[in-house]
């Protein structure tokens, strides 16, 4: 109750100013509400932490970035880490969200992923891409569809992923390519399809990575999805050094 009434008298009383704007009074305001809600981030009661991580989110305050990670890494609670996940996406805190990528918890690889996909960062790209290796569905399902929402600026490395030694990585980046629909990866798909017939096991991975049952080869995936970006709109910039 105390943390709903101190945001309702701050946001009502004067607008939300960003760090280094601002009269001095708004911003000794912010520091100090700011302080607060970092606090409140170690409240007993994980409603409270939860709400004021997304008020840290709403905010943007680049500084609240490490107490976010904190509580992403280590609450107790799996809706304070969803609140958690959710602000450090809305403050763009690209690299502890690329840390969070090997936290244990499939749940919460999931919601770093969606962070991820939300702020559309190239420099999440190469880390998404070796995250297609995920021992969950969920989280696989969820990394490709971040890597379609970076889109146009996930394609080079993409392509360049065409020739990852890991069968089933190539897979998933012919899946991504197929969605996002670019022609730069046209060479390198009609490539696999003549040349790659390494056969791809889906289904459910199991704690050693291994997959568990036998779906068609990459050759397959490769000549598929270049149809279909042949027959679709044209999505085309140049690749670098080509």
């Amino acid at each position: 109750m105390r943390l709903r009434l101190y945001s309702f008298f701050f946001e009502t009383a004067m607008p939300s100013p960003t760090r280094g704007t601002g009269s001095l009074d708004e911003q000794k305001a912010w520091d100090k509400y700011f302080d607060y809600l970092v606090k409140s981030l170690h409240d007993p009661d994980a409603g409270a932490r939860a709400r004021s991580a997304k008020l840290l989110g709403e905010h943007r305050d680049p500084q609240a970035a490490p107490a976010l990670t904190a509580l992403l890494m280590d609450d107790p609670d799996m809706g304070v880490r969803d609140s958690a996940a959710t602000a450090l996406g809305q403050l763009g805190a690209v690299e502890p969200l690329i840390q969070a990528l090997h936290i244990p918890d499939a749940h919460v690889r999931q919601l770093v992923t969606q962070a991820l996909g939300q702020i559309r960062d190239a420099r999440a790209v190469e880390p998404l891409i070796g995250a297609l290796r995920d021992t969950h569905g969920e989280v696989r399902q969820q990394v490709a569809f971040a890597l379609t929402k970076i889109g146009a600026a996930a394609v080079e490395p993409l392509v360049a992923a065409l020739r990852h030694p890991d069968a089933f990585i190539r897979w998933s980046v012919i899946r991504v390519l197929g969605t996002i629909g670019d022609r730069r990866a046209l060479p390198e798909l009609d490539r696999l399809a003549r040349e790659d017939q390494a056969e791809v096991l889906l289904g459910s991975l199991s704690d050693d990575g291994r997959t568990t049952r036998p779906q068609g080869t990459v050759a397959l995936a490769a000549r598929q999805t270049a149809e279909k970006i042949r027959r679709g709109p044209a999505h085309t910039g140049p690749l670098k050094g080509g």
